[in-house]
């Protein structure tokens, strides 16, 4: 019998055959125990039990494992070949079968995102979140003013920014108040280790307070309805910042504010032209 040992001691294999029918031959069989044997694999802390342990045959034998930080619980290999787990449970109860199990329990890696934003103070003090000042990616074409990834537990990546004329990258923050030293400086730069919270990187674009634009005064040619270059001010200020200017006085002409343009948005580039 499957699972069973005769036990010769306590049977009785002969006899004489009585007249009444009443001889009874009686053989007995006991149990058979089989090793239950765990073994740890990827993404698995610890399996339950821990040490070879032995079942006797069709004993209830229940099996589990602790799945590593940044894991989900994969299956178990081995053992039976007609296993019917729950997926998404490692705990496991069957029957002894009448051999030897040999068990590898295996997680599978958790993959989390890695968010990273593009911030920007524009001439002001306040950052805040767009593509003006600078963008990101996750590659050199960068051009996001956010963006994410997924990548598994433990892995890297890395992450890239580009500052627009007028302004300065100063570096990779993750808190988005970007305050004090940043926390990665430089482009690309590899991320931390996934945890199993995620990561989300803040790159800080500052507007440049020296970007150049100019104020050109114009004086109306004689007898002509054209104007002449007669002073250009070469002057600096922080890119995004408005600038209004005071007019010059000319000795023969009139200020003509109708024609004029006084104010404007200084540009990154350095091409505003009052």
């Amino acid at each position: 019998y499957a699972g069973f040992a005769y036990d010769s001691a306590s049977s009785t294999t002969s006899g004489t055959i009585l007249g009444d029918g009443s001889l009874v031959l009686e053989l007995y069989y006991t149990r058979k125990s089989y090793e239950v044997t765990l073994t740890i694999g990827t993404g698995i802390d610890s399996v339950n039990p821990s040490t070879t342990t032995s079942y006797e045959y069709e004993e209830s034998v229940t099996i589990d494992a602790t799945v590593s930080s940044g894991y989900s619980w994969d299956y178990w290999s081995g053992g039976i070949d007609t296993l019917d787990v729950d997926e998404n449970d490692p705990e496991y109860i069957f029957n002894m079968p009448d051999k030897d199990q040999e068990w590898t329990g295996l997680g599978k890696v958790n993959p989390y995102e890695v968010d990273i934003y593009a911030y920007h103070n524009n001439g002001g003090v306040t950052y805040s979140q767009g593509t003006t000042g600078g963008s990101v990616g996750f590659d050199v074409n960068v051009g996001e003013s956010s963006t994410s990834k997924s990548i598994n537990y433990g892995e890297t990546t890395s992450i890239y920014a580009s500052a627009e004329s007028g302004f300065t990258f100063n570096g990779w923050y993750t808190s988005d108040d970007l305050s004090g030293t940043a926390d990665k400086t430089g482009s690309p730069v590899t991320t931390d280790s996934m945890t199993t919270g995620g990561l989300s990187y803040y790159a800080k674009f500052t507007a440049n307070t020296d970007t150049s634009y100019k104020v050109e005064h114009y004086t109306e040619d004689l007898n002509a309805a054209t104007y002449t270059i007669v002073e250009t001010d070469n002057l600096t200020g922080t890119t995004g910042a408005s600038v209004t200017e005071s007019k010059n006085t000319y000795a023969g002409f009139a200020y003509d504010s109708a024609s004029s343009t006084t104010s404007g948005t200084i540009l990154g580039d350095g091409s505003l032209v009052l």
